[in-house]
């Protein structure tokens, strides 16, 4: 077998989790072969290591039945863009990163053309409909697993997958102190701050903010010492944010607007109220005790409710199997509920450090990037290109 190089990859993430992990794969795959050309969909992350865009994240970032179907002509229009371009372009590999309802469509397509295909972050076919293993079977060439139960389950389906380890868990620098976080946002580290993540789409944001903001108001009635953080996932949702907070004047002085920065809002945190997302994983591994809430419309959840089968929604209590983060779902978003339970982690970890943080760093820093690049180069290596069969 003849070594070749990486040149030519096409690369689609369908929103910002998925331009976290595309970033670090971006800039391994640049370090190795520093003449690879690599196209496709992220954010701006992405971007800026080195992808050339043939669209953008914002443009696949919608959640939810009824959220998709509104949308579905710009995505449609997407999808037939990237087909064309890639079976233009003959790259050398397909890589899309999660959005699997997007991605393994195309991934079918581009794999029985003859390019070689792999999905970087395993759909939840431990959740909900495990038949879709069928269609990941027709359309991957290899599955990068996220969570260390994942192979297991294509090992039953004679499937290759791999283990790497979550991307977002190398990313962060546990060295770092909250005092270091602070510092770096210029902060007060003397002061506290609770973070307030609505979510990084525009309908997670004008559900969820509100009843967020309504909850700051009760937290700062009983806590008057505590400072609010929200860090704006992107620049297209801060006069969304901004128009939010024109409600709330009595909290003006107490809430600071950072541009990004998710990360290090989190880390200088004692606290966060959250929507249900990798950015809970994120908060975990910072160790930052939160509360998740999370909304659809009603007929989202009604479908999601039939199809789902788990015990928790959030990342950290699945992978730990114990409820760390309080959730609420739906109508149980409410200002009290919430409120309540951002009471009881803040008093319950006032004189004490959790101990979920350190469990899942163990679990899952595994130098993702890198294992991503190595099971890339193989899966090109051992590709028989159609017309070199028989």
């Amino acid at each position: 077998m003849i070594n070749q190089s990486v040149n030519k990859v096409v690369l689609v993430a369908g929103e910002a989790s998925g331009d976290a992990i595309g970033e670090g794969l971006v800039k391994k795959i640049k370090a190795a072969y520093p003449q690879a050309q690599i196209y496709g969909v992220g954010g701006s992350k992405m971007i800026s290591a080195g992808l050339i865009p043939w669209g953008t994240i914002e443009e696949l970032s919608v959640m939810g039945i009824v959220e998709v179907l509104s949308h579905l002509p710009r995505i449609l229009k997407l999808r037939k863009k990237i087909l064309k371009n890639t079976l233009s372009f003959k790259p050398d590999i397909y890589i899309g990163i999660d959005a699997p309802d997007f991605n393994l469509g195309l991934e079918e397509k581009f794999k029985k053309s003859g390019i070689p295909t792999i999905h970087y972050v395993s759909p939840t076919i431990w959740a909900w409909k495990p038949g879709r293993i069928k269609k990941i079977k027709r359309a991957t060439s290899s599955v990068l697993c996220v969570f260390p139960f994942e192979p297991e389950i294509y090992k039953k389906s004679n499937h290759r997958a791999v283990y790497i380890g979550h991307p977002l868990a190398d990313q962060i620098n546990f060295d770092f102190t909250r005092e270091n976080y602070c510092q770096s946002l210029g902060l007060n580290f003397k002061k506290n701050y609770l973070a307030l993540l609505p979510g990084s789409r525009k309908f997670e944001v004008e559900r969820l903010l509100p009843i967020f903001l309504e909850t700051a108001q009760k937290f700062k009635k009983n806590y008057p010492e505590i400072q609010f953080l929200i860090p704006v996932a992107r620049e297209s949702l801060k006069n969304l944010i901004q128009e939010h907070l024109k409600n709330y004047p009595d909290l003006s002085s107490s809430i600071h607007c950072v541009m990004g920065q998710a990360q290090a809002v989190l880390g200088a945190s004692k606290l966060a109220l959250l929507a249900s997302g990798t950015v809970t994983l994120e908060a975990a591994l910072l160790n930052i005790p939160s509360v998740v809430a999370y909304r659809l419309s009603n007929f989202s959840y009604w479908i999601a409710k039939k199809l789902v089968k788990l015990n928790y929604v959030s990342l950290p209590n699945l992978l730990l199997n114990q409820p760390v983060f309080p959730e609420f779902l739906q109508e149980a978003v409410t200002a009290e509920n919430l409120y309540l339970a951002l009471k009881n982690q803040y008093e319950k970890y006032q004189n004490q450090n959790p101990s979920f943080g350190p469990e899942l760093k163990k679990l899952l820093v595994q130098n993702a990037s890198e294992q991503a690049l190595r099971e890339i180069e193989h899966v090109i290596n051992t590709h028989t290109p159609f017309n070199r069969r028989r």
